[in-house]
């Protein structure tokens, strides 16, 4: 079990957050007490300050002279949850509703009940020998039935692709260059493989010099020096890693099937494919992610996802590698 400590204000500050990518009803209900880990079903989370405020957490630890870290990327306004708690709740507290917060609470446990009937609704239609044909189903269900067999085939079960199955029977939809996915009028999926893609994955490895290393590659711009940390501006596409574990070479690549990452904070690691899947990276996107490999070969970058845990910054780290990876913009 791994033990997480997020509290009611992350709930209804993730209300918002998914509210603004358009998310139904599982993911406005929020996060839930316990679970399995995505993908790691050997791994169980547990959430036991869900139900708290954060002003009584606080209040508990000041009054038992607990330490805590209040960690300084909270008030980055670059982060869209940043902005969401600390400029767009204070605005609905003060001027719309003093009791915000309880209102987003209660509607998120109705929908998430709700949501929680229709996902049984959909295991019952799947596992019936003789189901009511798809097309008779609610809309609602016909979503949930696809969105269960895309996850069991480890498809990222997005909106648009769901509403393309569920609107235009046998119509095949492009996974990435090498798949595609349809829905039959009885409402199973089937995912075909066309021709397998041989072209070579593009990569390229360069020395690091001393000063700063400037590369290019997959669309965008690496600039990246190794010495003592100098006070940084903290920013998009900005990190630092431990120089020495990362060594003197890094081979920046795209993705290659069967590829293996640990994130920071992750007890193993586990198949890149999977990651990507978790984090809801659209399939035709996975192979255009850029990773950085160490001189080892193991994978300590990639892009999108946090650092590897194996070149993050330690209490013994004497050599710092500040990364800054710079997408071009488009004219």
């Amino acid at each position: 079990w791994v033990a997480m400590a997020h509290h009611a204000d992350d709930q209804v500050e993730t209300f918002f957050w998914r509210l603004l990518r358009g998310a139904g009803g599982t993911g406005l209900g929020g996060m839930v007490t316990a679970a399995s880990f995505p993908g790691h079903s050997d791994l169980q989370i547990a959430r036991p300050l869900l139900e708290l405020r954060k002003a009584e957490i606080l209040s508990y630890a000041k009054a038992e002279g607990i330490l805590f870290r209040e960690d300084e990327s909270n008030a980055n306004p670059a982060h869209l949850r940043n902005r969401i708690r600390n400029r767009l709740l204070p605005l609905l507290r003060d001027e719309f509703h003093p009791e915000t917060d309880s209102a987003v609470l209660q509607s998120m446990g109705l929908l998430s009940a709700d949501a929680d009937c229709v996902k049984a609704l959909a295991t019952k239609w799947l596992a019936a020998e003789a189901p009511q044909p798809f097309n008779q189903l609610h809309p609602a269900l016909q979503r949930q039935v696809i969105w269960h067999q895309l996850i069991a085939h480890g498809v990222e079960p997005g909106h648009q692709l769901i509403e393309h199955l569920r609107q235009r029977s046998d119509h095949p939809n492009s996974l990435s260059p090498t798949q595609t996915v349809r829905c039959a009028a009885n409402g199973r999926l089937h995912l075909s493989k066309l021709i397998r893609d041989e072209r070579p994955v593009e990569s390229t490895e360069w020395k690091l010099q001393s000063g700063w290393n400037e590369s290019a590659f997959g669309g965008a711009t690496l600039r990246c020096r190794a010495g003592a940390r100098e006070r940084a501006e903290a920013g998009p596409g900005v990190e630092f890693f431990d120089a020495d574990r990362v060594g003197e070479r890094v081979v920046l690549r795209h993705w290659r099937a069967g590829d293996r990452f640990q994130p920071i904070g992750l007890g193993q690691s586990a198949k890149l494919q999977d990651l990507f899947t978790n984090a809801k990276v659209p399939a035709l996107e996975k192979r255009e992610r850029v990773i950085a490999c160490a001189a080892s070969g193991e994978i300590f970058w990639v892009q999108g996802l946090r650092i590897g845990e194996m070149a993050k910054i330690r209490p013994e780290t004497s050599r710092f590698l500040e990364w800054r990876w710079m997408p071009v913009k488009p004219a």
